[in-house]
């Protein structure tokens, strides 16, 4: 088993995790499929599916996904490419992660 801490947002009954600096990590590669996770939440377990959302390829879900991220951490903007949300949103990586 692996652990790895991670900033989190809610988004309805999912968790939105950002990517700070894609490039320079690897975990969130182990999603670019749809796996299984388990996420621990307020002290409880909870099993879900993570998924990579690429704002390159998929920009109508990735804005608003980071839309609630940035909402709960708004200085984490600084660490997404790009001067504006168009290009942040392109620019973003995204694991999503939802109840199986």
């Amino acid at each position: 088993m692996f652990e790895t801490p991670t900033q989190y947002a809610v988004r309805g009954d999912g968790l939105v995790i950002v990517v700070g600096h894609p490039e320079s990590k690897t975990w969130w590669r182990n999603f670019i499929e749809p796996a299984d996770i388990d996420v621990r939440v307020a002290g409880r377990w909870r099993r879900m599916t993570g998924r990579v959302v690429r704002g390159e390829l998929d920009p109508e879900t990735a804005g608003p996904l980071l839309e609630a991220y940035l909402a709960r951490f708004p200085r984490a903007e600084r660490a997404l490419a790009g001067s504006t949300h168009d290009e942040r949103v392109r620019s973003a990586v995204v694991v999503w992660c939802r109840p199986r």
